[in-house]
């Protein structure tokens, strides 16, 4: 190991704790902020109501269509295993 490896490690490990710690003292360390499923119910609620179930449909489709990013079809998809059996 060449002597400045080390050196240059622990420089590295040093500048991530103290991030880690300016980033909690923030209260941000958690990542960002997961809504709760039982106040946040998004896309389900217009499934929830009978006169707005075409209309959930119609946005569920559109966003699968159009979104590119995995975690919201995740998400959408996730959303069907909500409203199953209902």
């Amino acid at each position: 190991m060449l002597p400045f490896a080390r050196t240059e490690s622990i420089r590295l490990a040093a500048a991530a704790v103290k991030v880690h710690d300016e980033l909690a003292a923030l209260d941000l360390d958690a990542g960002p902020r997961q809504p709760n499923d039982a106040s946040y119910p998004g896309i389900v609620a217009l499934y929830a109501r009978e006169e707005t179930r075409e209309e959930f449909w119609e946005t569920l489709v559109r966003m699968l269509k159009t979104e590119p990013t995995s975690g919201v079809v995740l998400g959408l998809l996730q959303s069907l295993g909500q409203i199953a059996g209902r």
